[in-house]
């Protein structure tokens, strides 16, 4: 049994502080691995401190790799089904890629019943280190899956998946997990977890209603409570931009290792990225324009790298950080990019992975005006040769400015490089000190900046005058558009060719030619039917009186039921019944 929870004040709660008591773990005993869940951590995965984070089509092994260039100790792959894995030959070929330089590795699966968990643990086991439980996605697809934050009320079935598949499988299984906005409720599920099984907890400060415009800041006091109250490995996730953050979040929740994942996109030398180091003169100029909300005090920053180097130089190093471990500045977004595509060659992975990865890397030099073009050609970009044109053609347009070769016309570009005249939400950046081609993070829009922004949207599509309908602006062509007849993306296109009766080849809506092709079937079976309706009017003439009969029949005719009677004047056609 669990000792009381300890919170950070040192005060201690029991089960009769009114919350209501949670069910039971499985029972079933944990079956023995000869180690503790810390001499794994420590022997078998070698101490990790820095961890990329699982992400759908973005960890990939290229990205990993390329994390581990910048110093990522532990990586994760993306989170996989369980059931497609188990079943699907094919699924399990495209989403299952390591190499012996990945390493640590752990697989993570989301999945809502125990016996495919364990079916794709099974195939996962020999080529990982551990396998892990997504907790936390808090997706609108997990919801209608019932599967990662939208397991975490079942608590049953959480200790039964964990605990069964503890005991199955060769490899430890972990968890990563959201947290519930009371501390209490949040330490229990953890401990409920380490009594399932669980080698090692990832906890994100999140609760899982925090995303999209409502993400937040994650709460790393709820991280340092369970770290307190569990004696398992936790690794803290959330709020991770740079070094000084890593080293803050170290202070502040004694947790085991940290864990970034849009940190790492938008810089994969996070770990070792000082947020102040190499700062320009640029720092106070453009401040009235760029969105208060978005920034970060350059002054703390300062006090944090000032700590680090302070403690580079004593006992403490060995603590926070591992040996040879380094400071740096951010590098220029086009050094990660040409380092990922090399791992891409080696590697490959689907375009559109690569495709979002340099968006993200190059999201504020392409929010730029100067630089649409660039974002058009990335948007287009269907090769590996395309891709690496646009990032050198991003590195020579900026280039001698980073060298500072290029001291003709300079304030004009810092004009261009810190003002964007058509929204300039999109030119604020989060270190507004460092120009936008160093990587730096990306701060997602808040609930009341988005609602300004659609706002604003509104009224200057009101002051525009209106396009010509036969008109197609370059600017308004998308991704999905490009190849499109009339410059289109998608829904737009397939409501013009409903309303104009027109095809388009390249969103493969053939309102034109299914509507021909249904006019001459339709044509085809009119002219049919006359012919058999004529058919069917049998002109009958007497012999005898010499009298017409007209036997019109409404029905097909049917050899096998026509007789004749006796009477030569009288043909007795019988209809089919």
């Amino acid at each position: 049994m669990h000792p009381p929870i300890l919170h950070s004040d040192g005060k201690s709660s029991h089960d009769d502080s009114g919350i209501a008591s949670e069910p039971e773990a499985c029972s079933l005993p944990i079956q023995p691995r000869g180690s503790s869940p810390m001499d794994w951590w420590r022997h078998k995965l070698k101490c990790p401190r820095f961890v990329l984070a699982p992400m759908v089509d973005a960890s990939e092994l290229a990205w990993r790799l390329l994390a581990r260039k910048h110093g990522a100790d532990l990586t994760y792959s993306p989170m996989f089904h369980a059931c497609l894995f188990a079943k699907d030959p094919i699924y399990r070929e495209r989403a299952m890629q390591t190499c012996k330089e990945d390493s640590p590795f752990i697989v993570q699966f989301c999945s809502n019943d125990p016996e495919q968990f364990i079916e794709a643990g099974l195939l996962v086991q020999d080529h990982c280190d551990a396998v892990d439980l997504n907790l936390g996605c808090p997706q609108a697809i997990a919801r209608r899956g019932r599967y990662g934050a939208f397991l975490q009320d079942d608590w049953s079935l959480i200790g039964r998946m964990v605990s069964m598949a503890s005991k199955a499988l060769s490899v430890p299984v972990t968890c990563k997990v959201r947290v519930f906005e009371d501390v209490e409720r949040t330490v229990k599920y953890a401990q409920m977890l380490e009594s399932a099984g669980a080698y090692a907890l990832t906890v994100h400060g999140r609760t899982r209603e925090q995303k999209g415009p409502a993400t937040g800041k994650a709460s790393w006091d709820h991280i340092k409570i369970v770290r307190q109250n569990v004696q398992v490995p936790v690794i803290a996730n959330g709020n991770i931009e740079c070094a000084e953050d890593v080293y803050n979040c170290f202070q502040q929740t004694g947790c085991h290792g940290v864990m970034t994942a849009e940190g790492s996109l938008h810089n994969p030398a996070v770990f070792h990225t000082s947020a102040v180091a190499n700062c320009t003169s640029i720092e106070n100029n453009h401040a009235s324009s760029l969105n208060q909300a978005k920034r970060r005090d350059i002054s703390l920053y300062r006090e944090t790298a000032e700590k680090i180097r302070c403690s580079m130089n004593s006992d403490d190093k060995e603590k926070f950080f591992p040996e040879g471990w380094e400071l740096g500045p951010p590098p220029p977004v086009w050094e990660p990019g040409l380092e990922y595509l090399e791992f891409v060659s080696e590697y490959p992975c689907p375009f559109s992975y690569i495709r979002g990865h340099l968006f993200k890397l190059f999201h504020h030099c392409l929010s730029l005006p100067v630089n649409y073009d660039l974002r058009a050609n990335l948007a287009k970009s269907s090769t590996l040769e395309e891709f690496r044109k646009v990032v050198e053609d991003l590195r020579d347009r900026f280039l001698p400015y980073h060298l500072g070769k290029n001291e003709e016309g300079a304030e004009e570009a810092k004009k261009i490089e810190f003002h964007n005249p058509e929204d300039e939400s999109k030119s604020s950046t989060p270190w507004p000190w460092h120009p936008p081609w160093l990587c730096q993070p990306y701060i997602r829009p808040t609930l009341a900046e988005q609602s300004q922004r659609l706002e604003n949207r509104k009224m200057n599509a009101a002051l525009e005058p209106k396009k010509d309908e036969n008109t197609i602006d370059e600017a308004d062509v998308t991704t999905n558009g490009l190849k499109c007849a009339f410059k289109l993306c998608r829904s737009c296109c397939k409501i013009k060719c409903n309303d104009d009766i027109v095809d388009c080849v390249a969103h493969r809506f053939m309102v034109k030619s299914k509507k021909l092709r249904w006019e001459k079937k339709e044509g085809t079976g009119e002219q049919k039917n006359e012919k058999e309706n004529t058919e069917e009017v049998c002109t009958l003439s007497s012999a005898k009186d010499g009298l017409t009969s007209d036997v019109v029949m409404s029905e097909p005719l049917n050899c096998d039921n026509t007789s004749l009677s006796n009477d030569e004047s009288t043909i007795e056609l019988t209809p089919v019944s």
